[in-house]
């Protein structure tokens, strides 16, 4: 190479530097952010959390400390510890618990028992902090004394109506045997059930206990409220072996006192008082005269543990209503009046006071029913010749019946099958209580022919003597038909829709047609259900016959 070439090559590599520099810095950038850039992809972390070591190991004896560490292999959340954490024996207040890394500690505030098996239940508290990953059911098992209690109690809790489990409910074990342990004492083992019910309560020392479920409302570990509901067995669980198959049926109480669970006022010149059980010979008087034009209406339910009261004008700033059972004073009731408005207490809601008439066929009428109208307020005055009712387009000659400031109006006519109807009410044929009238009223209805029904029949011939109750509950356990029998019998259900169905016996021992639980304190468990062993299937057009045969 000559020297003016060299220096022409000079040149351009001065003249080029800048852009290898550039494409060097580049470079050194895609490889440095290769190196710490994660991939995309790869499988989704889909393991909980594992237990790599423990201190105290688990399952150990003659434990004296007053801190427990638990070590897992990836960093660990906790979720709702307080619901989900059991710790039984159970202690006076809970352990601190506390994550430190990869760390579980639990510090104990109180001294532990001595020659005591201990067992801490952490349900689904435990998880992971990438993907939630939770770890079921672990347990963390010591003791303060030289060996572990192994016994174990399970079993069951079912609603005692339905026979259904009930989930999430606590079941608790007193060595104290006193009655009235459960109002005051805190269970000395206790656990809760499955989603199916279930429970299992492991660990034990063997001695006598009282065992109870209880749907614990107040979190307080205590029955003391009338909402909650109870289970217990009729004598001791004396355990020396394992014990399965503990059944608990769980019920409501009928509360001993009778007391007003409810007074309110829904809107403008209306009130309503609820009693937790009837009443007898119920009764509402004021304390107070009233104006002459502020006239008083009321309507008593069924089941006598209610009343609502209607107020034609609202005169008065307060009132006191003085509730009876016959000649005796139930409560006292002092109440403030609210003004009448029209604009709703919220957005969007319905004025209290509107005047809503509602059927009792809901597009669809049974075979044999009759026709009602019901109305939100008690009906001052109805014009009935205003009244138009058609089957198809012929015009139906009515019989209509309504008794003075009742809510419902009845259709007194035969309504025939596999027909339509339609109803027309004009503006103004319906005048309230409060002086408020309808609006235009059209509604439009057909009447099922008996075919698109199925007939259930059962035959209970072996039954003993006795009262009993024969349910048939559809398949979200509500009542569509019962009736009462007193000893073997063959019944009829008719006009059934199709469908699943089950039909349960009460055995009634207090005679007085309804289901009735049990209660505590009584040692009285509730009445005994029993259930037909399959479901009944009602088809359209068919005749179903079951024959129950019990032992």
């Amino acid at each position: 190479m000559n020297f003016d070439n060299a220096q022409s090559s000079i040149r351009n590599a001065q003249r080029l530097w800048p852009y290898y520099v550039l494409a060097i810095a580049y470079c050194a950038l895609m490889l440095g952010c290769a190196q710490i850039v994660t991939p995309d992809g790869g499988p989704k972390d889909a393991t909980p959390p594992r237990v790599v070591s423990c201190t105290p190991d688990s399952a150990a004896t003659n434990f004296t400390g007053k801190k427990i560490v638990i070590t897992f292999d990836e960093y660990i959340s906790l979720n709702e510890l307080n619901k989900q954490m059991i710790i039984s024996p159970s202690v006076k207040r809970k352990p601190e618990v506390s994550i430190r890394k990869k760390d579980l500690i639990i510090e104990f505030k109180d001294s532990l028992e001595p020659n005591t098996t201990y067992s801490i239940s952490f349900g689904k508290a435990i998880r992971d902090i990438t993907e939630t990953n939770t770890l079921n059911n672990f347990r963390f098992v010591f003791s303060t004394g030289p060996f572990i209690d192994s016994l174990k109690l399970s079993g069951t809790v079912v609603n005692a109506q339905t026979l259904r489990g009930e989930k999430n409910v606590l079941v608790m074990l007193y060595r104290d045997t006193k009655d009235s342990v459960i109002y005051k004492q805190k269970p000395y083992y206790y656990t809760r059930t499955d989603d199916n019910g279930n429970y299992e309560i492991t660990n034990l020392a063997a001695s006598s206990y009282k065992l109870f479920a209880l749907d614990d409302q107040g979190e307080d570990y205590l029955y003391n409220t009338p909402d909650e509901r109870i289970a217990f067995t009729d004598s001791l669980i004396n355990l020396t072996a394992d014990r399965d198959s503990v059944r608990l049926m769980m019920f409501r109480e009928k509360s001993p006192k009778q007391f007003l669970a409810r007074a309110e006022q829904p809107g403008a010149g209306r009130f309503r008082f609820v009693y937790n059980q009837p009443v007898e010979n119920f009764s509402v008087t004021y304390l107070d005269p009233l104006p002459p034009t502020m006239k008083p209406f009321e309507e008593y339910n069924v089941g006598k543990d209610s009343v609502n009261i209607w107020f034609s004008s609202v005169e008065l700033d307060s009132m006191t209503f003085i509730t009876k059972s016959g000649d005796e004073v139930l409560d006292t009731i002092p109440m403030r009046m609210q003004k009448v408005t029209k604009k709703p207490a919220r957005a969007g809601a319905q004025d209290p006071r509107a005047l809503v008439i509602t059927s009792n066929a809901v597009g669809k009428l049974l075979p044999g029913m009759q026709y009602t109208l019901r109305s939100t307020n008690p009906i001052f005055t109805l014009d009935t010749s205003k009244i138009i009712l058609k089957m198809g387009r012929d015009t139906v000659r009515k019989n209509i019946q309504h008794t003075a400031y009742s809510r419902t109006i009845l259709f007194n006519i035969p309504f025939p099958e596999d027909s339509a109807f339609s109803l027309y009410i004009p503006p103004g044929a319906i005048k309230d209580v409060f002086g408020q009238k309808n609006d235009t009223l059209r509604m439009s209805f057909t009447v099922n022919a008996s075919r698109s029904f199925g007939n259930l029949s059962v035959k209970m011939p072996s039954l003993e003597a006795g009262k009993y109750l024969v349910e048939v509950v559809d398949d979200k356990d509500n009542v569509v038909r019962d009736t009462v029998i007193n000893g073997p019998a063959e019944i009829q259900f008719g006009t059934m829709a199709a469908g699943n169905y089950r039909v349960r016996l009460v055995r009634d021992e207090d005679g007085n047609g309804k289901f009735t639980p049990g209660n505590y304190l009584n040692k009285k468990q509730p009445e005994k259900v029993i259930y037909y062993a399959v479901s009944v299937k009602v088809r359209a057009g068919w005749d179903m016959d079951i024959e129950w045969i019990l032992q």
